[in-house]
């Protein structure tokens, strides 16, 4: 990814900005798309047993599952969440207490 080593800052920046700006295509405009994903993880959050407990690895594969959902609301459809939704409520399954 990178040609110096260590890389130069102003290369680092400039690969951050084309990341962001790629997945801004891909997931849509990244203000809508973090407000999506806030609202899906506090509704989760709000509705759990204990409020106040802390995650454990079951509950961090359901969050990020409603993350992938969360990116179906903006952007292009993108097969890529859907699969990756998939495959962290796999985990889920695995990971459940």
């Amino acid at each position: 990814m990178f040609d110096e080593d260590p890389p130069l800052a102003d290369k680092i920046l400039q690969t951050a900005r084309e990341i962001l700006h790629s997945r801004e295509v891909v997931h849509g405009e990244k203000h809508l798309n973090v407000s999506n994903i806030a609202r899906f993880w506090n509704a989760y959050l709000e509705t759990r047993g204990n409020v106040n407990a802390p995650l454990n690895k079951f509950e961090v594969c359901l969050m990020m599952t409603l993350l992938k959902i969360a990116r179906t609301q903006s952007g292009t459809n993108n097969a890529d969440d859907l699969l990756d939704a998939i495959g962290y409520l796999a985990m889920a399954h695995e990971m459940r207490p």
